[in-house]
């Protein structure tokens, strides 16, 4: 009995990823877009972010995804886009929140790198949950 229930709370305090986050981001890069990579955590992203530059530059499509730690969970990033339209996208939760989710939020600006260089960034006045665990 007392197995049968603590599997039964390791199984309904779990979170499945039920959403294809690197498609969804690739998607919104368009077809032929360029893979600008994955920075891991304490990466050096200069390399992706100067891509997504040349890329934006050229009016090439791009996806690029970084990662983060953040206070409780890790933290993903991504930027992606093309034909002069972009989006960031963010893969985490708010601190406790349990299973994360996909939110893109459309950039209403340029895309610049944040101080310190470790982010790309843009200003964007909303954003919407794409996929939830």
């Amino acid at each position: 009995m007392r197995v049968l229930l603590s599997l039964t709370l390791v199984l309904l305090g779990g979170c499945a990823c039920l959403c294809d986050i690197d498609g969804a981001v690739r998607a919104r890069g368009g077809p032929g877009a360029t893979d600008c990579g994955h920075v891991h955590v304490n990466e050096d992203p200069t390399t992706a972010f100067d891509c997504v530059d040349s890329a934006i530059a050229t009016s090439h499509g791009f996806y690029v995804r970084w990662d983060q730690l953040g206070r409780d969970t890790e933290q993903r990033g991504y930027m992606a886009g093309h034909d002069g339209s972009f989006s960031f996208f963010h893969y985490g939760g708010p601190l406790g929140s349990g299973c994360p989710e996909l939110d893109e939020a459309p950039c209403t600006g340029p895309i610049t790198r944040s101080a310190g260089g470790r982010d790309l960034t843009c200003p964007s006045t909303m954003s919407h949950v794409v996929c939830s665990n």
